[in-house]
């Protein structure tokens, strides 16, 4: 469902937010609007039991990332055992080894749900680290929405294709899994694939930016670094 740019990018931005964070926890999940869900698509640091738990979240759910889809804001827990809304999720969390977790809103420039960050750990993160986060998220939600525009037009072209008749289908069925085309088709993705892990490993290199109490708000993904005034 979900294509290899947004995969990687889930990844690297949770990559991101752990070193913003200094937790060890944390997964991105992305909104599945056919259903109303979240599903995670990149994590780091749990096992099974807690991927099975939260692998599907809903408003409805008293999970932190559930209460931050609900409200569309930043959702901090700091201590899961004392926080009734989680009593539910307890067990396994603490199981994970999770004291406090935040959750933050993928919300893009145009006001588009897209997603959960969360990090998970034994402290909660500190005003300016949660600053970072929400510019991180922002961010992230604006690349998001870049990959869906991208990919859109894609998807309604092979959706408004005319109907093949079963000799044209016979003759499409061939043509599609040549070995030849299959070959290409993998060497195209791979080719992109690397490119933008190539991109994604240079971004990691970059000093987190100082967003404090209304500093300069940096680009996370520009390669160019933003003048200081």
């Amino acid at each position: 469902m979900y294509s290899a740019s947004e995969l990687l990018l889930a990844n690297f931005v949770l990559e991101k937010a752990l070193r913003i964070t200094g937790h060890t926890l944390g997964n991105v999940q992305l909104v599945d609007w056919r259903f109303g869900y979240l599903e995670i698509v990149a994590q780091r640091g749990f096992g099974p039991e807690f991927l099975n738990c939260f692998r599907r979240v809903k408003t409805g759910d008293g999970c932190a990332c559930g209460r931050a889809f609900l409200s569309r804001d930043t959702v901090v827990i700091e201590d899961v055992s004392k926080d009734y809304q989680f009593a539910h999720f307890r067990g396994v969390a603490e199981r994970a080894g999770v004291k406090s977790v935040q959750s933050t809103p993928l919300i893009s420039s145009t006001s588009a749900l897209l997603g959960i960050l969360s990090t998970h750990g034994s402290y909660v993160p500190s005003p300016k680290q949660l600053e970072e986060i929400k510019l991180l998220a922002r961010q992230t939600a604006d690349q998001l929405v870049r990959c869906a525009s991208f990919l859109w037009p894609l998807a309604r072209a092979r959706l408004q294709k005319p109907q093949a008749g079963p000799a044209e289908n016979s003759a499409m069925h061939k043509s599609i899994y040549r070995p030849e085309n299959l070959r290409a088709e993998i060497a195209e993705g791979a080719a992109r694939m690397r490119e933008i892990t190539a991109k994604a490993i240079s971004l990691l290199k970059e000093p987190v930016p100082d967003t404090f109490l209304g500093r300069q708000h940096h680009n996370l993904f520009s390669p160019f670094k933003a003048r200081r005034g």
